[in-house]
């Protein structure tokens, strides 16, 4: 069963947060939008262009365009999961003033990234108020869309230069520990 928690778009940009208590597999696919997953609660398994990925709370996912992907249920079944797709000229303006290459920055963060526990609440504030903005659509909503993506980006950006940013375990190396342990 899907519930579906906020949804909203404008003009290349569309946001979902769901919520699933039953068995979601999806295929192989790609598309010209880019994509953000990011995972409130819940685990999944996550394939990003020959990568297989065990994703869990706090795991956001950057998927750039084309690039082929795909997400299948875990053991645990529940996840709740916000899935933004974008089309990069929506964003460029908004990155380029803050000297940021939108297509550079995807290029080096693409693929999982696990937040600290400890910023989750922060990324979560962005990716809801953007998902809110959205949904509402108040005046000048768009703009609000911009400023909570580039703050997203901005604070990316600081994660991997404070050295915090990790790339997630595969679930192979994650199989391999789990059997180690045992």
């Amino acid at each position: 069963m899907k519930d579906i928690v906020i949804s909203g778009q404008m003009k290349g940009v569309s946001v979902d947060r769901a919520a699933r208590t039953a068995e979601y597999n999806m295929i192989k696919h790609w598309h010209p939008e880019c994509e953000i997953q990011y995972f409130f609660q819940g685990k999944r398994h996550f394939f990003v262009d020959q990568q297989h990925y065990a994703v869990k709370s706090g795991s956001l996912v950057l998927i750039d365009s084309n690039q082929v992907h795909n997400t299948y249920s875990d053991k645990e079944l529940f996840h709740d999961r916000l899935v933004i797709h974008f089309e990069k000229q929506v964003f460029e303006n908004a990155t380029n003033s803050l000297g940021i290459d939108l297509d550079e920055f995807l290029q080096e963060h693409r693929g999982l990234i696990q937040i600290p526990q400890g910023d989750r609440a922060l990324v979560e504030s962005f990716l809801i108020a953007l998902a809110e903005e959205l949904e509402q659509k108040q005046v000048l909503y768009q703009t609000i869309v911009k400023l909570k993506f580039a703050e997203l980006i901005t604070y990316l950006i600081r994660l991997k230069i404070s050295g915090a940013m990790h790339a997630l375990p595969t679930a192979s190396e994650i199989e391999m520990n789990d059997k180690n342990n045992n």
